[in-house]
């Protein structure tokens, strides 16, 4: 598992600062305390990639955009990263983590072909 310390942005333009844990069940978002506020499932998770990549609303360098399918239609997550660097960390360890799930589930596939290629081409 590893973490990194982000700031969720909302529309407004709050921030509020959480903790992004990476683990193999998904991606859990913490308060700065340790409270638990959101988990989000892997196979809810359509896309993640830096920000300044979308063609659509893009964002600054040091964010990262997760889009999330929910039962009222896809969601986007931004954060505020530390800075662009650590945005690609972050897209590193999400990338590793899914890929030691997939090559566990099937070998085979996961040599052929990464899930979520937006992101994961960025952090390379």
């Amino acid at each position: 598992m590893s973490q990194h310390p982000v700031k969720l942005l909302a529309l407004s333009g709050r921030e509020q600062p959480v903790v992004l844990k990476i683990r193999r069940d998904g991606l859990w978002l913490y308060t700065e305390h340790g409270k638990e506020i959101q988990q989000l499932q892997y196979q809810h998770i359509v896309k993640w990639l830096p920000s300044n990549m979308r063609t659509k609303d893009p964002g600054a360098d040091d964010c990262l955009d997760i889009q999330v399918e929910t039962a009222q239609g896809k969601r986007d997550l931004r954060m505020r990263c530390q800075s662009e660097a650590a945005v690609h960390a972050t897209i590193s360890d999400i990338r590793a983590t899914v890929q030691a799930i997939m090559s566990e589930l099937d070998p085979q596939k996961a040599k052929q072909a990464s899930p979520l290629k937006a992101g994961l081409s960025a952090a390379g």
